[in-house]
């Protein structure tokens, strides 16, 4: 597959990626936006593909979650419908990121501006089991430690 190619995601059917444009004529063929009520947009950087992350916009609303690329090309449109499980990287009181985890069990991740807000409005669309805090690895590590103590 050459870069003037085409490319959607092998995700469902209400999941849509694309992230290369051939021309303008597919430029038209960009779906509007999933939500008409836009609660939250942040600045985000979606990791779909690891080594080209793309710079964009998240925008929360009744439906899912929707994100544009800023620059070229590239959209991510996720229903909640189709979400399974949102995991926030909690440091402190602030949110650095998210990773969608979709029915298919894709994983999205996106770096967020602003995430503490973006989990607050997360929070009004999806059931609490759905958005979870990723337990990173310092805090691993201390739990092996711990438990092999207190089985003394």
């Amino acid at each position: 597959m050459t870069s003037n190619d085409k490319h959607e995601a092998p995700l469902t059917d209400a999941i849509k990626s694309w992230f290369v444009m051939p021309d303008a004529s597919a430029r038209a063929e960009i779906p509007g936006p999933l939500n008409h009520d836009v609660a939250l947009e942040v600045a985000a950087n979606c990791f779909m593909a690891a080594i080209s992350p793309k710079r964009g916009t998240l925008s929360v609303g009744e439906r899912g979650l929707d994100f544009r690329a800023e620059k070229g090309s590239g959209y991510v449109l996720i229903p909640y419908a189709n979400v399974v499980q949102i995991v926030a990287d909690v440091q402190g009181k602030n949110v650095r990121s998210i990773e969608v985890v979709t029915d298919q069990m894709n994983r999205i991740p996106f770096v967020v501006e602003h995430g503490a807000e973006l989990v607050r409005v997360l929070s009004r669309y999806i059931d609490r089991e759905q958005l979870v805090g990723h337990v990173g690895n310092f805090k691993r590590a201390w739990r092996r430690i711990c438990s092999r103590f207190s089985h003394s």
